[in-house]
């Protein structure tokens, strides 16, 4: 699934989802694992995916997850208003697009829409420096956890070798 970023328009919902984090902030990092990072994505898939191939993940893995790329990639942080950090994309830029690999985020937040916020600060920032396309990964519309992707318009499925509106 991709998102056309120069198209792209935030909705009522996403506008809603925006107020629930006016506070927060959002810096592009180096893609350096932390342990505060490493701790935030344990959190996270205990929560989350409890028993996933992911959720046994150690620090090494967890550092080659983040550090070892043969492309740039960078790390969208997001804090609270007190500093703390509450969510990580890992993303990759190339000349054109970026594409949003890994997020986790702090579980306590989902009901607020961090995740989808995290979606649309990787949106808005590249739409601030002229990126044609976000993309999201694979959607299966069956299956929420991949089909929360359609929230975000206009987007596109690659389908039979070629990316069709949806």
């Amino acid at each position: 699934y991709r998102v056309d970023i120069k198209k792209f328009k935030l909705t009522k919902s996403l506008k809603r989802v925006l107020k629930n984090f006016e506070n927060f902030n959002y810096s592009l990092a180096k893609n350096i694992a932390t342990k505060e990072s490493f701790e935030l994505f344990r959190k996270y898939q205990l929560a989350r995916h409890a028993g996933g191939s992911m959720s046994d993940m150690d620090e090494d893995e967890f550092k080659s997850m983040i550090e070892t790329s043969p492309i740039k990639t960078r790390l969208l942080e997001f804090k609270d208003k007190y500093n703390n950090l509450v969510g990580v994309v890992l993303l990759d830029i190339d000349n054109k697009n970026l594409s949003a690999v890994y997020s986790f985020f702090d579980p306590k937040l989902n009901k607020f829409g961090l995740g989808n916020y995290m979606i649309i600060q990787c949106l808005l920032y590249g739409k601030n420096n002229q990126y044609d396309y976000l993309y999201l990964g694979y959607y299966i519309e069956e299956i929420s956890s991949m089909s929360y992707k359609s929230r975000f318009k206009p987007g596109q499925i690659f389908n039979n070798n070629e990316w069709k509106n949806i």
